[in-house]
């Protein structure tokens, strides 16, 4: 069964289209046809168009190989269109209809019908009785609801047993300013269920972490299996504490089954549970974007006394740890604020300060913290400890997390002004001029901006000036106005509101260059004729010009003679067509199996201004056979078959690059 079809294809048909408006099958039409890949209305009672489409009588007629089938035709018919996708050689199909294995012992037959008609020929159903799915990303909408359309991309992938609970869960995050990478009601599950999706979305590059609605499921041990084996993080919310089982399987045909065991299975798999729908999107978005905690030690800074007392209690209800932290810290501490509040865990500095961050800063660097949780009032004169948080779990490599209260205006008016050039969602992976050859220092992100060229246009910027950037904190780089052209000015990232650390409000992007010259914090572009030496320059770095390409290898794992190797690769704008793999130090070469290329730049109308991501890396992976260790070497292949070169250079001043050789 290939989920790949089914979730990420490239043609849709929606059989039973209608150009009628408020059918069922027109809802389902007006989605699909966002998509940017073919869509095909299909009905043999249709006439004409609907869409600008033509109709067709039956997928058998599509001459194009159909990877999708959207089905919007009632229960009674929908094994026989089944068959015909089938016959059509579909991938996947999505049954909105109800009337199935939850409406009873007909329902269930019918059921069964279909489930054997997708197993004939390796169908993946989503449904029946679902309204389906949402990737924002790609502008995919294999939905019949309304307003999805303003669904944003982000890192988090909601599988839900409802539908309507993961509608729910991806517009209170759309209100919130967050984004999704897929939304899936899973319905039924005739073939498609937890232990089909969760894999398949543990191997998807848009998904940093996965939440679980979870009414019942017919093996939960299979269920808690395929969580406990996903790399991506998961957290359920497992409904039915009361008495609510007849309800339930009237909804999906799910048994409810005993709620204690349900999480005692959670709690002994090691995945985390919650007990709401917003708890549930909020530790995913959380889990999305923190490295792994290494325990349930939590430090606590906080600058008012009451929401501290409200969260350490809370804490250690839901299991956590507030450690004793190291006499090193709380000297430290007292240090940075002499007669401070409370000094021990959780901190309480009284107020927002400047030294707060440095507080935060402390407390996290302690060894006996796992975890590091922030909370703050927002003080328009102090604002965020920004400079302190700027990289700062990624540097102590454990979560820290910002919760804070305040007023949301004070940028609202530059913003809006902002968004008025109209905006688009990129993939973009940015790499330091300081990351080492298979350093760490490098990752993608969605983000969300305006083109920088829109505004200089704006502005009769003339086509010979020069740009300087400059940021809120003295940072400045400057470039001419044709290294500019296809520049992003970013205000969001992965579907939310860009975090202070990466830059807030708003940030530069060049494509294809060092991290180093994306100004962060961005207060000005200046327009000049003159060349001016930047930031960076100044101190001995020159990165300032395209990123060297480079292959990492992050992934080792043996299992006998079993070895499977992996990692990204990535060339600016130039692109990555292929990795190759030596296994003998660099005698022979193979090629290694990489991830599909990311989705390219969409406006937020649904535009799709490129097929594929421009500045983007691409995932490999290799495996071979080998009873002794071996001396493996890994190399990129550029779009257009410029390989990397061999000579290794260290990161000062221009950036590493080389090829990675490691001993496995």
């Amino acid at each position: 069964m290939n989920l790949q079809r089914l979730f990420r294809p490239d043609r849709i048909a929606v059989v039973g289209a209608s150009a009628t408006e408020g059918k069922l099958g027109y809802e389902a039409m007006a989605n699909a046809v966002e998509f940017a890949g073919d869509v095909y209305p299909v009905n043999p009672s249709g006439e004409g168009s609907v869409f600008g489409q033509p109709f067709v009588d039956s997928v058998t007629d599509i001459e194009e190989r159909v990877d999708l089938a959207l089905l919007a035709v009632p229960p009674q018919v929908v094994p026989g269109v089944v068959e015909e996708c089938g016959e059509a050689g579909v991938g996947g199909a999505v049954i909105y209809a109800g009337g199935f294995a939850e409406a009873g012992e007909e329902g269930e037959q019918l059921q069964a019908q279909v489930a054997a008609a997708a197993e004939e020929y390796d169908l993946a159903l989503l449904g029946p009785n679902t309204s389906g799915f949402i990737a924002p990303a790609s502008n995919l909408m294999a939905s019949f609801a309304g307003g999805v359309e303003h669904l944003q991309p982000g890192g988090v992938t909601i599988l839900a047993q409802s539908g309507g609970v993961a509608h729910q869960l991806a517009f209170s995050a759309h209100r919130e300013g967050r984004g999704i990478a897929t939304m899936v009601g899973l319905g039924n599950r005739a073939n498609v269920g937890f232990e089909e999706a969760i894999p398949y979305f543990d191997s998807d590059p848009q998904t940093d972490a996965i939440v679980l609605h979870v009414e019942g499921t017919d093996d939960g041990r299979a269920l808690l299996e395929a969580c406990s084996e996903s790399d991506t993080p998961v957290v359920a919310y497992k409904v039915g504490q009361s008495d609510v089982g007849d309800f339930a399987e009237s909804h999906t045909g799910a048994l409810t089954g005993d709620h204690a065991l349900y999480t005692a299975g959670f709690q002994q798999y090691g995945v985390p549970t919650v007990e709401s729908t917003t708890e549930l999107f909020d530790a995913g978005h959380a889990l999305a974007q923190s490295p792994e905690p290494g325990g349930t030690n939590v430090g606590v800074v906080t600058a008012q006394a009451g929401p501290g007392i409200i969260i350490a209690d809370r804490l250690q209800r839901a299991g956590a740890t507030l450690p004793e932290l190291e006499s090193d810290t709380q000297d430290r501490v007292a240090d940075i604020l002499p007669g401070i509040t409370y000094a021990e865990n959780p901190v309480d500095t009284g107020r927002p300060m400047p030294a707060f961050g440095d507080v935060v800063e402390a407390v996290a660097e302690d060894g006996n913290v796992d975890v590091v949780l922030l909370y703050e009032l927002f003080e328009d004169a102090l604002g965020f400890p920004q400079e302190a948080l700027d990289g700062l779990a990624e540097r102590v490599d454990k979560p820290v997390l910002v919760a804070t209260e305040g007023p949301t205006e004070s940028m609202a008016e530059d913003l809006d002004a902002l968004r008025s050039f109209g905006t688009e969602h990129r993939f973009v992976t940015l790499r330091c001029v300081g990351d080492p050859r298979n350093g760490y220092k490098m990752d993608t992100a969605l983000w969300t901006g305006v083109p920088v060229q829109a505004i200089l246009d704006d502005a009769g910027a003339p086509a010979d000036c020069c740009v300087v950037a400059h940021g809120a904190d003295d940072y400045y780089n400057e470039f001419p106005q044709a290294a500019l052209e296809d520049a992003l000015l970013a205000f969001r990232m992965n579907g939310t509101a860009l975090p202070r650390g990466h830059g807030a409000p708003v940030r530069l992007l060049v494509p294809g260059h060092w991290g180093e010259i994306n100004v962060k914090w961005l207060t000005e572009l200046e327009l000049t004729t003159e060349a001016v030496e930047g930031y960076w320059e100044k101190r001995g770095w020159h990165g300032t010009g395209p990123v060297n390409t480079v292959a990492k290898l992050h992934h080792r794992e043996r299992d006998g003679d079993q070895v499977s190797v992996g990692g990204h690769a990535y060339a600016g704008t130039r692109g990555i067509s292929a990795v190759e793999v030596s296994t003998d130090g660099g005698e022979t070469w193979s090629d290694a199996r990489i991830s599909d290329r990311l989705p390219g730049a969409r406006e937020a109308s649904g535009t799709q201004r490129r097929e594929f991501a421009r500045d983007a890396w691409r995932h490999w992976h290799y495996e071979f056979t080998a009873s002794d260790t071996r001396e493996v070497v890994v190399r990129a292949i550029e779009a257009d078959g410029t390989v990397q070169p061999r000579q290794r250079t260290d990161a000062h001043p221009r950036g590493a690059s080389g090829w990675v050789t490691q001993r496995v």
